[in-house]
């Protein structure tokens, strides 16, 4: 399929060229972009830049999925809130890890 500059063509509803950042390789990524990694145990880490989106002082996420979109989306929760898993410190002081392998 021809592609229009670079554009790519709608995914279950979902313009893929506008309403995502693509992942262009380590040689263009540096330690203050925002990325979240998903490890085969089924942990999520988040950047400091990650975090720092989701809002100061935030202690907690909550993960959803867009079935449509075949999309995984992370917000800020309150602690105690239902479906609240808790954003744990790394040894580099920087990231964040959550505990996700029940979702994945």
């Amino acid at each position: 399929m021809a592609l229009n500059n670079g554009a790519l063509p709608p995914h279950h509803g979902i313009d893929m060229s506008t309403e995502f950042e693509f992942f262009e390789g380590t040689a263009t990524v540096n330690s203050t972009s925002p990325r979240v990694t998903v490890r085969k145990a089924g942990q999520l880490v988040l950047t400091e830049a990650a975090v720092a989106m989701l809002g100061e002082g935030v202690g907690a996420v909550q993960i959803g999925y867009n079935p449509k979109g075949r999309v995984v989306g992370i917000r800020p929760a309150a602690d105690g809130v239902r479906g609240a898993l808790k954003l744990r410190a790394q040894p580099n002081g920087r990231s964040r890890l959550v505990d996700a392998k029940m979702l994945l």
